[in-house]
């Protein structure tokens, strides 16, 4: 049975403190308990066991620069490919009785500013890390990224290393942003029909049904400041990094198939950033036993 995970912003009443700014005048800020209860990871979506093995399917020159930093990157939903992402779609109407008065062309055109705000919302204040779970390489994977990159990697994981990411609070013109993460699969559903999506849930964890080869697993991350963040605010990074310890995080790495010579150059990046991670010819390249 599938679990929700709730979009909840606040999480409970929030408290604060009051610190000097740079100028030593007086402000509101959240207090360190509080955000210690919003960075306090939200799995409610992690359905199957830790140890179901999860792959990220990625370029040779990012694996290497994930191995030097200790950084996994995330890009914001606004970046990803399927312009749906967060789609609320048929769900939620925002008109309650006191709309009522209104004509229905007004009332049409109240809910797209209203669904494009929440849009906007999802798109630009969340990012977003996409792995595929599965007990083996997947060979469409290898197809999508291998057909753009001739050199492409392929990294192992669990669902229960990636529930252990932990991002950072990070500071954009001087106001703080506490970040929030939610884990768990992908649900595949049919945007066109309303209630497919519960009402109030994180909307990311839900895509259309022709993604649903996939078998998505998801990393999510919300920056959340005190107060509302407007949905188009400037100055958010299109991408988030979070630190990792990639002899603990990854158990397998897989050159792409059918690529002389990657081997030795993923070998030759474990050796300079001194990783003892085992690499494994794919097995797309293996030949059969008669």
């Amino acid at each position: 049975m599938k679990r929700e995970s709730r979009l909840d912003t606040t999480r409970n009443h929030y408290t604060m403190d009051v610190v000097k700014n740079k100028d030593g005048v007086d402000c509101l800020v959240a207090s360190s308990s509080y955000k210690a209860e919003l960075m306090t990871p939200e799995l409610e979506c992690v359905t199957g066991p830790l140890n179901l093995p999860v792959w990220r399917y990625l370029k040779f020159e990012h694996f290497s620069t994930l191995l030097k930093n200790q950084k996994i990157y995330l890009p914001r939903a606004s970046e990803l490919d399927d312009k749906l992402e967060g789609s609320f779609g048929a769900t939620d109407d925002p008109l309650t009785d006191r709309h009522s008065q209104l004509d229905e062309k007004d009332k049409e055109t109240l809910r797209k500013s209203w669904y494009k705000l929440r849009q906007g919302m999802m798109q630009n204040l969340f990012y977003v890390s996409c792995w595929h779970m599965s007990e083996h390489e997947s060979e469409m994977h290898w197809t999508r990224y291998g057909n753009r990159h001739e050199e492409a990697v392929a990294i192992r994981s669990t669902i229960g290393k990636l529930c252990t990411l932990r991002p950072k609070c990070i500071t954009i013109d001087e106001t703080e942003f506490i970040p929030q993460l939610w884990a768990g699969e992908v649900n595949y559903i049919d945007h066109s029909i309303k209630g497919a999506i519960p009402k109030n849930a994180l909307t990311l964890f839900y895509k259309a049904n022709h993604f649903r080869g996939d078998g998505e697993f998801r990393v999510v991350v919300n920056l959340w400041s005190m107060g509302f963040s407007p949905h188009d605010r400037p100055g958010l990074p299109k991408g988030l990094e979070i630190d990792l310890a990639p002899k603990a995080m990854f158990d397998l790495i897989i050159p792409g198939p059918n690529n002389p010579g990657l081997k030795e150059k993923i070998e030759s990046v474990l050796d300079e950033t001194g990783f003892d991670i085992p690499v494994q010819t794919s097995t797309l390249e293996q030949s059969p036993s008669w």
